[in-house]
C-alpha cells in the first residue's frame, strides 16, 4: 500500500514541493507597515510570541535607527 503522498503524486503527476525546502533561495524578508497591518489582521497565523501576534515588531527602518543608537552607546 502506498502512502498518501505517493497517491497524490500519482493523481496530480508532480509533488507539491519539488526538492527540499531548506535548499531553496528565499528573498530577504522586509518588514514594512503593510507587513505589520497584515500581522494584526490575522494574528493566529503568526504564532511564536505575543509581541509577534500583536504586531509589536520594528519595521526595517525603525530597526536600523534603533541599532544606530545602540551602537553609539559607549560601554564601561
Amino acid at each position: 500500500m502506498t502512502n498518501l503522498f505517493e497517491q497524490f503524486k500519482e493523481k496530480v503527476g508532480e509533488p507539491i514541493v519539488a526538492g527540499d525546502v531548506w535548499d531553496r533561495e528565499y528573498a530577504p524578508l522586509q518588514v514594512t507597515e503593510e507587513t505589520i497591518r497584515e500581522i494584526k489582521s490575522q494574528p493566529a497565523r503568526y504564532r511564536g510570541g505575543v509581541r509577534l501576534a500583536k504586531g509589536m515588531v520594528y519595521t526595517d527602518q525603525e530597526k536600523a535607527k534603533r541599532l544606530l543608537v545602540l551602537r553609539a552607546v559607549k560601554l564601561p
